[in-house]
């Protein structure tokens, strides 16, 4: 059984956590090479830290709520809007952690070659070519998830890991990482932000600026 939106998506009474997710992994990296870290960047403090770090900044404030929209928005085929939050997400983040972003989008626009029989991949990648949207990891991971049918938890908690990994691989700690059949109890952390993300409390959205549609 799949998590339904809005239950506890984690519970192992819903389904087996380490299959789902594994399967989520392996979905959404099919056909990609990474090349370098995204927007998790470890180094400055500990392990638990930085990703605590992480988890409630760019993540919670910027990276999780746009692919969460995303989602959605490509789910009801709506690329213009889809192509506003990209370039909102650059404007969040800040140029560093933009440009990383864009630079790790590479390998899933590149990579992608089952893709280039869908319509609205093709349409999305020309709105790149075009200049008409930068093309940031999150977003462009968010249309491939949607494309093969993940649910949304899973594609978030998938994005995570990419995150997690790639940002362990480039200090040389990969043991630290884990398997994806099997997540360490600290990237885990993880989940309290993701159902945070799906479920959000009341807000102001002048503030965030997030809701564009």
């Amino acid at each position: 059984m799949r998590p339904v939106e809005g239950s506890s998506f984690w519970s192992q009474s819903d389904y087996d956590e380490r299959e789902e997710f594994a399967r989520s992994v392996k979905v959404s990296l099919l056909g990609v090479s990474p090349r370098g870290v995204a927007s998790f960047q470890p180094g400055s403090e500990t392990i638990a830290e930085d990703w605590a770090i992480w988890r409630r900044l760019p993540f919670a404030e910027g990276i999780g709520p746009v692919l969460e929209q995303t989602y959605r928005l490509a789910s009801a085929l709506k690329l213009r809007e889809v192509a506003e939050l990209d370039h909102f997400l650059g404007e969040k983040l800040g140029t560093e952690l933009s440009r990383s972003l864009i630079d790790a989008a590479k390998p899933f626009i590149e990579g992608k070659d089952q893709m280039r029989g869908n319509r609205e991949w093709r349409k999305y990648c020309l709105k790149l070519e075009n200049g008409e949207a930068p093309g940031h990891l999150p977003v462009m991971f968010a249309l491939h998830a949607v494309m093969f049918r993940l649910p949304l938890a899973c594609a978030l908690q998938a994005y995570a890991w990419f995150e997690w990994k790639t940002g362990h691989l480039a200090i040389g700690k990969s043991s630290q990482a884990g398997h994806a059949e099997e997540p360490p109890v600290l990237f885990l952390d993880v989940k309290q932000e993701i159902a945070q993300i799906i479920n959000p409390g009341p807000s102001d959205e002048d503030e965030t600026g997030l809701r564009v549609v």
